[in-house]
């Protein structure tokens, strides 16, 4: 409940904070192009905002003395704050000219007012009471003579000669550059004394300082903590994020505009929207991995880099035009954090899940109001308020490390600790210990060269049979195909292999053979050596059949095998003969038509299809005989070939993981059990798939010995 509240309190904050920053009091609105604002005090009722109907003349450029001159003028009436390509009931083109006029009565005649313009992606000049106040690029009626201006905040002192109770207000627009559904004034204009303009000039310039600083002093921190831990990369990733909000604030914030040229601006505008969306997907799945797919974090880089490379490469025009398409790039992937992913952690209980939904929630509503703004569907805060956003979830977002690291630094303290007292303990122990011991030792002296002559013949042998048996490992070892060739045939796929003792019974086989990749998973009579025996014994003659005669087909493979080994083994069904055999699953993948052959000695082939609730395991049943002696009448193995489908998932295994006993009550792992282990994983990765078998495997044996040898291949189509 302590934790609700302290999430609470901060997001709290942080809204009341983006609140504070943009609400401004509005109640003034413009009709039929005109403004009385005679009884508002500025002081006490704040700036306005002139949003309402302004005079509009499409595709005309009018000064002062073209309405002196000419009464007959007949206005339309616009929208501002929003483009003119948004207004409803009206339909003007994407790129043009046109001109608006506003007339408003001031409270004060005597006083200076002054303006502050936002985002005019285009050129524009501006007329008070009959003075040019300013120029912004050059107005023209073509697309040859005008000259586009990139204007995001203007708060140049605005200058004019004939005050009065009543300010003539012409406004020349033309945007043959940019276009888009905004074009125009599409952004608020503030108005009020010169005083309070500046001081609201002062203050938004000190918050996107603010703002600036906050993102750079957390990447620098971010930066130390990676190069003090250089194996946790969400503190580096959390760093680039942190300045790619920093220079996505200083666009948004106009800052440096002189440094570029109208188009380089744009683009300079663009690293944000492009790199921030795939970055936070990224950081997001270095600390929740199990919660966000790598497919999802791939998927989202590469089409952010595309959207980077258009708009490195397109003009204005068509960065307006796919305007849209572009700003979904920006919601989808929060969008798949926020609604999946981080939900998916909320429900397990993850540590700082509370606070990084949080915090991208409130980021993803700034993004959509901004998105909104700027495709003119809205005219919102009138400021766009996803820095504010940004630097929300990156505030919130360095509390969850901080709690991250911060819980790890306790572990270790605590692990320290205990050490410490497990070292003191032991210590203890040690000296009560010692007088017992010192008399022991004397006894064992009396006896110490009777078991120093019997130790160094046990030794020996020891030493006789180990250097043997590693011998016989090094042989097996070389027989059985490297992990290399292995990832180069079967790029997704797994080998977990125990043995029991130094060399295996179990033995796994791989080859390529024509357009087939052959995978064998064998388990021979016995372990230890006499096992080592027939699996040397078996990949000798797989390499003879299958490599050089060329026999793909599953079961024609297991026919011949069977005939070599009991013609090795002198195996005729006499009563004092051999009955080793090996009991084999074996299959031939042609992973270009995504067909294979499975034909199964004892071993079975399991099939995993399907994803969530449709997964399901197909199980291809062995025939009930090994590669070797049987009582009944040698028959033919059955060869299954199987359709196989983009996401399959193939295991072949021996009996050794399944035999397994353990679980606390000394009983088998069984095959129930192993497969619905196999079902629960396959969301994993295989490389994960391994390591969870392994971890498995270990948990349940416990402190039990190993009973067989174990075998397990996974592969994924």
């Amino acid at each position: 409940m302590k934790n609700i509240k302290i999430h609470f309190f901060i997001v709290f904050f942080v809204l009341l904070n983006l609140s504070c920053s943009h609400s401004q009091k509005s109640k003034p609105y413009i009709e039929d192009g005109f403004l009385d604002l005679k009884s508002w005090n500025f002081e006490e009722d704040g700036l306005v905002n002139l949003s309402g109907e302004w005079e509009f003349y499409w595709e005309k450029l009018l000064d002062p003395k073209d309405f002196e001159s000419n009464e007959t003028l007949d206005p339309e009436f616009i929208y501002v704050p929003s483009g003119w390509a948004r207004q409803e009931g009206k339909s003007y083109p994407k790129l043009g000219f046109g001109t608006y006029r506003l007339q408003i009565v001031v409270p004060d005649k005597d006083s200076d007012y002054n303006f502050i313009f936002m985002s005019i992606f285009a050129s524009a000049r501006l007329w008070v009471n009959g003075s040019l106040c300013f120029e912004k690029g050059q107005v023209a009626s073509t697309e040859e003579e005008a000259k586009p201006e990139f204007i995001t905040e203007y708060y140049a002192p605005i200058n004019y000669e004939n005050k009065g109770d009543t300010l003539d207000i012409i406004i020349q627009v033309a945007d043959f550059s940019y276009g888009g559904p905004a074009a125009g004034l599409r952004r608020k204009i503030v108005f009020g004394p010169s005083t309070q303009i500046t001081a609201e000039r002062i203050k938004t310039g000190s918050v996107n300082a603010l703002l600036i600083g906050i993102c750079l002093l957390i990447a620098l921190y971010h930066i130390f903590l990676f190069l003090y831990r250089r194996n946790e990369l969400s503190y580096l990733v959390f760093a680039v994020l942190s300045l790619v909000v920093a220079s996505w604030t200083v666009y948004s914030a106009g800052m440096f505009t002189n440094s570029f040229s109208y188009e380089g601006y744009f683009r300079l505008g663009s690293v944000g929207p492009s790199f921030f969306p795939p970055l936070i997907v990224l950081f997001y799945y270095f600390i929740y991995r199990k919660e966000v797919h790598k497919i999802a974090v791939y998927a989202f880089l590469i089409i952010g880099m595309i959207f980077w490379v258009i708009y490195l490469t397109s003009s204005t025009i068509t960065m307006a035009n796919i305007l849209t398409v572009y700003s979904m790039n920006i919601l989808i992937p929060p969008a798949y954090i926020l609604g999946y992913s981080l939900v998916k952690a909320l429900v397990r209980r993850r540590l700082g899940a509370v606070l990084s939904f949080l915090g991208v929630l409130i980021m993803y509503a700034s993004v959509i109001h901004d998105a909104m703004l700027t495709n003119g569907y809205i005219s919102g805060f009138g400021n766009y308020i996803a820095s504010e956003g940004f630097v929300a979830l990156i505030i919130m977002q360095s509390l969850v490390l901080a709690q991250m690291f911060s819980l790890t630094y306790r572990k270790n303290i605590n692990l320290n600790l205990n050490l410490e007292k497990i070292v003191e303990e032991r210590t203890k122990t040690i000296d009560d210990q010692k007088s017992v011991l010192e008399q022991q030792n004397l006894d064992l002296i009396n006896q110490k060269e009777e078991i120093q002559a019997q130790n160094e013949m046990l030794n020996l042998r020891n030493e006789e049979i180990t250097d043997s048996l590693n011998y016989a490992l090094r042989i097996q070892s070389a027989m059985l195909p490297p992990e290399s060739y292995i990832s180069e045939l079967l790029i997704d796929s797994f080998v977990l292999y125990k043995p029991k003792e130094i060399v295996s019974g179990d033995f796994y086989w791989i080859k390529h053979v024509n357009q087939f990749v052959v995978v064998v998973a064998a388990d021979c009579t016995g372990h230890g050596i006499p096992g080592a025996f027939m699996s040397i014994l078996g990949m000798g003659y797989l390499n003879e059949i299958v490599q050089r005669r060329e026999v793909t087909q599953a079961n024609m493979v297991l026919n011949a095998l069977r005939k070599q080994i009991k013609n090795s083994l002198r195996q005729h069904g006499g009563r004092d003969e051999s009955k080793d055999g090996i009991d084999m699953a074996l299959s031939a993948i042609d992973l270009k038509k995504l067909e294979m052959q499975f034909a199964g000695a004892n071993n079975p082939l399991y099939l995993i299809r399907g994803v969530g609730k449709e997964t399901k395991l197909i199980e291809y049943k062995a025939d009930p005989m090994p590669i070797g002696y049987y009582h009944g009448k040698d028959k033919s193995f059955t060869n299954h070939v199987i359709k196989l489908q983009p996401g399959d998932t193939l295991y072949m295994f021996s009996d050794g993981y399944i035999d397994q006993k353990g679980g606390g009550e000394t009983k088998k792992y069984l095959t129930r059990r192993f497969k619905n282990l196999l079902l629960g994983i396959q969301d994993e990765p295989m490389h994960d798939q391994k390591i969870i078998l392994e971890n498995t495997f270990s948990d349940w044996m416990g402190n039990n010995p190993q009973v067989d040898d174990v075998l397990v291949i996974g592969v994924r189509v």
